[in-house]
């Protein structure tokens, strides 16, 4: 639903099938009545202003290339960048150097992804300016520097 997580609208056939053979793919925690409105509304303004989504496929592009002339490896797939960091000890260096930058760079860390597949999670989004896609990627790209 993007306020709390994740929302798949499925056939009841399909759901069935889900939930019978897919048990750790899903949770079946109810969601508040803010966040199922937070998502309704999303779904409205997508719908009726299509300049936000252009201005988030925009971003997303000109993130990925910022981090690519870098050196760090990003795909342009999503508004989700999973910056890849190895080791735990580093991830949380890096997030809590983008924390005191005024970044929110979750460390993502076993058990949720392999051993020594550490990473920082980053969200770009329609409202983020160029100049602020630069600060971050900067940022990052001096917390990494400052790893090796």
């Amino acid at each position: 639903m993007g306020s709390v997580g994740a929302m798949s609208l499925l056939i009841v056939r399909l759901l069935t099938i889900l939930l019978i053979r897919a048990v750790v793919l899903y949770s079946l925690q109810p969601y508040l009545p803010a966040d199922i409105g937070a998502a309704l509304c999303a779904l409205h303004i997508i719908d009726s202003d299509s300049s936000v989504l252009e201005r988030l496929q925009d971003n997303v592009g000109y993130m990925s290339d910022r981090l690519h002339s870098m050196g760090i490896y990003a795909t342009d797939d999503t508004p989700i960048f999973p910056i890849l960091i190895g080791k735990n000890e580093d991830t949380l260096a890096v997030s809590n150097y983008l924390y005191e930058a005024g970044i929110i760079g979750t460390a993502i860390r076993p058990p949720t992804v392999p051993v020594g597949e550490s990473r920082i999670r980053l969200t770009v989004t329609a409202a983020h300016s160029k100049a602020q896609i630069d600060y971050v990627c900067d940022t990052l790209y001096k917390a990494i520097k400052e790893l090796s």
